[in-house]
């Protein structure tokens, strides 16, 4: 992914971080506002709400093993993660590093228009995410203790301080930058899409011939390797708001004839990072409200929004790779 496409992409969260209203683990309140729901489809519920208490992840850490708390922007039902792309990013970037044991990991949601307390001291809550460090050493031994990040660059340093294969950016890994450079302007080519009058999806095509390019080159289960690594954490979230916010606003699907790249999902949706990370299909449509011409809307009652459904499936007629 460029870092145009990512400044994009960036952009796109923080116009969109001043909507709702109330907060915390677990957050509060959302506006009652006419919004778009997704069209029925019978795909996988999320499961029940999870309560991430940061007290009891201090009490159960190890001595050294830092406590992260990620904050980010909350769905409507108010405790779950909402459509923020970027915070599903990084959502998957630390589910992962906790996979590997290198964190202990809270995730807590909000909405800008009531921040808690704890984000206060270190942020003005109108924009996501956001990290804090409750406790614990990196990998170099240096304390990280009261370490908090309220930009993008500041995560990324953090990030840099854990000594993972697997998060290694494109100036380290030959790899994760031809992984990367398969999906540049991905979301920005998305978001002309979806913003046109005209919905023309080649351009938006051809990036995603990019995409399943690398995947049947490479013959990797994922982007890099045969498991989760930087360049999905960076992908995903797109390919996600492509298929639910592009079939719901342009009535476009991924073409079939994309074998890999849908052999590839069919592999993410079996990952726990990805079933924990995913918001729901009424988050990602909700996200992209404001950002569509009116004749893209779809006027539907707010009472069918409250579905948690969220598109996990593959197209029967999708075969090899």
């Amino acid at each position: 992914m460029s870092s145009e496409d990512v400044d994009n992409m960036n952009n796109e969260t923080a116009s969109a971080n001043g909507e709702a209203s109330e907060t915390s683990s677990p957050p509060n309140g959302v506006a009652d506002e006419q919004l778009p729901p997704a069209e029925a489809e019978p795909e996988e519920q999320l499961p029940p709400p999870q309560t991430h208490e940061t007290e009891e992840a201090l009490e159960n850490s190890e001595d050294t093993r830092p406590v992260v708390e990620l904050f980010v922007k909350a769905a409507v039902d108010k405790f779950r993660n909402g459509g923020c792309p970027t915070c599903h990013r990084y959502f998957l970037i630390f589910f992962i590093l906790r996979e590997r044991g290198l964190v202990d990991l809270v995730v807590t949601t909000f909405l800008p228009e009531s921040p808690p307390k704890e984000v206060k001291e270190f942020s003005n809550g109108k924009h996501f995410p956001l990290v804090k460090v409750h406790k614990g050493y990196d990998s170099n031994g240096q304390d990280m203790t009261g370490t908090e990040c309220d930009t993008i660059d500041e995560i990324e340093t953090l990030i840099s301080r854990f000594d993972s294969e697997d998060m290694l950016d494109r100036r380290q890994s030959p790899k994760e930058a031809m992984a990367e450079k398969s999906s540049e302007n991905l979301y920005n080519k998305f978001m002309q899409f979806l913003k046109s009058e005209t919905a023309d999806p080649t351009p938006l095509i051809r990036n995603l011939e990019k995409v399943d390019a690398h995947l049947r080159e490479t013959d990797n289960t994922f982007m890099v390797t045969d498991h989760l690594t930087r360049a999905d954490c960076y992908v995903l979230p797109t390919l996600q708001h492509i298929r639910v916010a592009g079939k719901y606003y342009k009535s476009f699907e991924i073409p079939t004839e994309l074998t890999c790249l849908w052999r590839y999902l069919s592999n993410v949706y079996e990952t726990d990072a990805f079933k924990e990370s995913c918001p729901a299909d009424r988050e990602i449509i909700t996200h992209y409200d404001s950002k569509v011409p009116a004749s893209a809307k779809k006027l539907m009652l707010r009472s069918k929004l409250m579905g948690d459904q969220r598109t996990f499936s593959i197209p029967s007629e999708v075969n090899g790779c």
